[in-house]
């Protein structure tokens, strides 16, 4: 059930506020006007909201997976390169992950549980 998804809110891997945070810094810092969400982003938020709704967990829990390792991995690497290339050193909002490594284990544990049940039924 979509209850089973509950330990997916509130991780410290949200990003929309710390997107938006960033999205008004370079809009202030760079003088630049704010874009629209483009068709692309739309579509994506549409088909995250599809899995949800048809609770299509195994679906859900390959994308999950895939952007929990991007963004705590490959990501902030990423983002600490363009950083120090493009932005004068400055962190952007984004690639600061907030779950400490300390609760991954714990984190880890319960989605690999949730993932196990959802593939096997």
């Amino acid at each position: 059930s979509l209850d089973g998804l509950s330990v997916f809110r509130n991780t410290g891997l949200e990003r929309v506020k710390p997107l938006e945070e960033d999205i008004e810094f370079m809009v202030k810092e760079y003088n630049l006007q704010r874009p629209e969400v483009g068709k692309p982003g739309l579509d994506y938020a549409d088909e995250i909201r599809r899995l949800g709704k048809e609770e299509s967990i195994p679906e859900f829990m390959c994308h999950y997976y895939n952007f929990y390792f991007a963004h705590t991995a490959g990501g902030r690497m990423i983002g600490k390169q363009m950083s120090a290339l493009l932005l004068d050193k400055k962190t952007l909002e984004f690639y600061k992950v907030g779950l400490q490594l300390r609760q991954f284990h714990h984190f880890d544990h319960q989605t690999t549980q949730l993932t196990f049940s959802a593939v096997g039924r």
